[in-house]
């Protein structure tokens, strides 16, 4: 692995040395913006590992990464759940009897399986790829450490003179969980795929707080400079893996973000079938208690699917409300809209009594030659009717 030179990154130093300090030309973007209206199922991460850099490489560090999958999938649902979506669940190997054993593909199925019953939206394959090997890059010219140390004697600790990589990379695919059925919608084929989002490592900067593995590090920035110091430890090992995760985790948030229109809108080959835009969805607690539920569904027909077919508003994840057939009466042709000049737009809405609940799905169907479903999962909170 070529390892190669970041902006620095440097803190604020205390007094004098702030004045000296470099500043970062990079930062961390904040993750902002509505939580998009699905249950995600997280599948078991696969992984795989494979040689790093050879002993005697530049950079080489004795500290390696071992990282555990199910953790990292437990805290890559969280993340995503406090970001991106409603709700993110992590889907559990199939368990089997000594007497059963599954292959590959009978696994998958059933964690498939698993994921739909759940209630899942979308449903989360991601696949982990890394060299144990941890490298160490210098990003700090030493004289400037010295130079420091001179003028600010141990405040020189705060300055990130070291830049740590490993090789790791992070594929995750989106799979609408409505089209993962047959024999042609396996894992890993194009058929369900929504979003495929692939994130590697980039490597931290950290300084001597970050790397120190106890106080006799501190005591000895007292009469050397702290970039000499703690470059290898136990805890800074834990620390960097620790970056490792969240930096991939942060930056599949990100991307998600990113696609959130094409995560509402689209569906692999189902693309463009019908556009259901969730702003338009409304929520509202009614004089009497009861919740009013309203919105509308774009249809882009074709000799495949021309007509919307029916919706179901279910309080809970697993869809368990009755299914109502949309009224073409109802449905407004709007020109200008598609390739073909043309869309229609179906009204929908249903009233539900008062629930505790936390969550309410809704499912769209069109039809025609073939059936086009699509899910979504919403925070129950109604707007008070005014």
């Amino acid at each position: 692995m070529t390892m190669s030179s970041n902006p620095l990154q440097v803190r604020p130093l205390l007094g004098t040395c702030a004045l000296l300090a470099l500043v970062s030309c990079t930062s961390k973007a904040a993750f902002e913006g509505p939580r998009l209206p699905f249950c995600i199922a997280l599948l078991p991460i696969e992984h795989s590992t494979f040689v790093g850099p050879t002993e005697g490489a530049e950079g080489l560090t004795n500290m390696e990464l071992s990282i555990d999958t199910t953790s990292f999938a437990d805290q890559l649902a969280k993340g995503l759940e406090k970001v991106c979506f409603v709700r993110a669940d992590t889907v559990s190997p199939p368990d089997t009897g000594e007497e059963e054993q599954l292959d590959q593909a009978a696994s998958k199925h059933k964690l498939v399986e698993a994921a739909k019953k759940s209630g899942a939206d979308l449903i989360l394959e991601c696949k982990l790829e890394y060299a144990p090997s941890i490298l160490c890059e210098r990003t700090v010219f030493g004289g400037i450490g010295w130079f420091l140390f001179a003028l600010g004697g141990p405040f020189g600790i705060l300055l990130e003179e070291h830049t740590y990589y490993a090789d790791v990379t992070l594929h995750a695919t989106f799979y609408d969980a409505e089209m993962m059925r047959g024999e042609e919608s396996r894992l890993g084929s194009a058929v369900g795929q929504v979003v495929v989002v692939t994130t590697a490592f980039p490597g931290v900067a950290l300084d001597m707080i970050d790397r120190a593995d106890g106080p006799e590090d501190y005591a000895m920035a007292l009469i050397m400079p702290a970039g000499y110091i703690a470059t290898e430890s136990e805890s800074l090992q834990v620390t960097i893996q620790e970056n490792v995760l969240s930096s991939l985790s942060q930056q599949v948030a990100s991307r998600v973000l990113k696609w959130r229109d094409r995560l509402i809108r689209s569906s692999g080959g189902e693309a463009g079938v019908f556009a259901f835009d969730p702003d338009q969805f409304a929520i509202v607690q009614g004089v009497d208690g009861k919740i009013n539920i309203s919105g509308q569904v774009r249809l882009f027909p074709s000799p495949v699917v021309n007509r919307m077919n029916e919706y179901r508003i279910s309080l809970g994840a697993t869809g368990e409300g009755e299914w109502v057939k949309f009224d073409d009466d109802d449905a407004t042709t709007d020109p200008g809209t598609d390739t073909e000049g043309r869309s229609k737009l179906y009204p929908f809405g249903v009233k539900l009594p008062s629930s505790e609940g936390e969550i309410l799905k809704l499912e769209l169907k069109a039809g025609g030659r073939d059936e086009y479903t699509r899910s979504y999962t919403f925070p129950l909170e109604p707007r008070p009717l005014k």
